[in-house]
């Protein structure tokens, strides 16, 4: 990885994920957040830390729809009506989701921005990353993951909160993920199920 404007590469997350995993920070620094839900939350919802940071004035919670989808919901206070609210699904088991609404009583007390952008690059340095792993790497591999999911421009629009521009650009990106791998799977010598 080169800058922070860049996803991680699968490796980078698997280092990343597995070291968030049993990451102990000294004693006194980042009390009562956990690194392992911290990553999985900026990587299931692609969520700025200022969000993190003010959970009351944005109205961080996480919520079951009628269909039993669960979604992490938030808003966004410069904007009024629809363009107000952004939402990231998290999954259709309320109990699968459970991690979710404790990691949202986790945000207090606030936290500064400050504090997540430190836990973050902590753990990318301990996970051996090259380059600064910031949150907004970690929007950048949402929004990677998103696309490689869905294929769906219309889909990373709507929880990417991008434009049709960026959207597509990250939608080919992950086509061209899936050549690489396609091509990876062909040398080893998978065979394609038709």
């Amino acid at each position: 990885m080169a800058s922070s404007t860049e996803s991680l590469t699968d490796a980078e997350l698997d280092a990343l994920v597995a070291t968030a995993r049993e990451f102990k920070p000294e004693p006194g620094h980042y009390e009562g957040t956990d690194p392992f839900r911290l990553v999985r939350w900026l990587l299931a919802t692609g969520m700025h830390p200022c969000v993190l940071a003010d959970p009351e004035g944005r109205r961080v919670r996480v919520e079951t729809d009628a269909n039993g989808l669960t979604y992490a919901r938030w808003n966004r206070p410069k904007k009024v009506g629809i363009a107000s609210a952004t939402e990231a699904i998290l999954g259709s088991d309320g109990d699968e989701c459970a991690w979710a609404r404790e990691f949202v009583l986790s945000l207090f007390p606030p936290r500064s921005e400050q504090t997540y952008l430190r836990l973050v690059r902590e753990l990318g340095r301990a996970a051996g990353i090259r380059g600064t792993v910031t949150p907004r790497t970690l929007r950048h591999t949402y929004l990677t993951l998103l696309a490689r999911r869905t294929g769906d421009p219309s889909e990373v629009i709507r929880f990417g909160n991008v434009s049709p521009r960026v959207a597509i650009q990250y939608v080919r990106g992950a086509s061209k993920d899936r050549d690489v791998e396609l091509a990876r799977r062909m040398k080893a010598g998978d065979r394609i199920q038709w």
